[in-house]
C-alpha cells in the first residue's frame, strides 16, 4: 500500500465512525465493498489508472444505496451530495466524454483553496472522474490528469467549478473535523435532523 492510499485509509477510519455516531441513517445508506473486478473494469473503461484513493474508497463502499432500494432518501452526507457506486461513475463518465468533445478538453473553472483564488490550468475534462452527485445535478470529481492537480477534488454545479480539497484524504479529514467539532465545511455547518422514529441524519445549514 502506497503513502497516498495509507493517508486515505487513516482518514476514512476516522471519518466513518464519526458518521455512524452523528448520522446513523446516512451511515446505514453506505453499500458494502465493490464486487471484485469492477474497479479494474472501470479502469479499463476509462483508459487510465484510477487514483488510488478513489479505488480505496470503492473497496470500502460501492457508493450509497439508491432511494428505491431503501424507500428513503439518505446518504447525502457530502454537503448534499451522494457517493457514486462504480456503475454510477461509469454512466457519469460517458457524459464527461461528451463534454470533453464539446469543450475540446479545455475548461477554466474558479479555483479556491482555503479562501483565496489560484490559477487553474486547462482542465482536461476527459481526466475528470465523477464520484458523487447532488439532487440538483451537480457533480464532484477527482482530477486524474498527471501534474500538480492530480487527485484534486472539486465540484461542478450550474456551470461553475470550485475546488473542495487537495485529494480524498483531505476531503474526508475536513468532513471529519466538521462532524466531530461542528466546524463549517465550505460555509456549511452539519446539524442533526431526527425523524419521528428517533433516527438521526445530517442536514447542512449555511453558517
Amino acid at each position: 500500500m502506497d503513502d497516498t492510499t495509507t493517508a486515505f485509509e487513516r482518514v476514512w477510519d476516522r471519518f466513518e465512525p464519526a458518521l455512524a455516531v452523528f448520522s446513523p441513517l446516512d451511515h446505514a445508506a453506505l453499500r458494502g465493498p465493490a464486487v471484485p473486478g469492477t474497479v479494474e473494469r472501470l479502469r479499463d473503461r476509462l483508459g487510465f489508472a484510477l487514483h488510488p484513493q478513489l479505488a480505496a474508497l470503492w473497496e470500502r463502499h460501492d457508493g450509497v444505496r439508491d432511494p428505491e432500494e431503501t424507500g428513503v432518501f439518505h446518504g447525502s452526507f457530502l454537503v448534499g451530495y451522494r457517493l457514486h457506486g462504480i456503475d454510477d461513475t461509469t454512466r457519469g463518465y460517458a457524459f464527461v466524454e461528451e463534454q470533453a468533445q464539446d469543450f475540446e478538453e479545455v475548461f477554466v473553472p474558479e479555483h479556491y483553496v482555503d479562501g483565496f483564488r489560484e490559477d487553474f490550468p486547462d482542465g482536461h475534462i476527459a481526466s475528470w472522474v465523477p464520484f458523487a452527485r447532488a439532487i440538483h445535478g451537480g457533480e464532484i470529481y477527482v482530477d486524474h490528469h498527471p501534474g500538480p492537480l492530480w487527485g484534486t477534488v472539486f465540484e461542478c454545479s450550474y456551470g461553475e467549478c470550485t475546488v473542495w480539497a487537495t485529494d480524498l484524504a483531505d476531503l474526508f479529514d475536513r468532513l471529519a473535523d466538521s462532524l466531530e467539532h461542528g466546524t463549517p465545511f465550505r460555509g456549511e455547518r452539519p446539524l442533526t435532523w431526527t425523524d419521528p422514529d428517533g433516527n438521526s441524519s445530517i442536514t447542512w445549514e449555511h453558517d
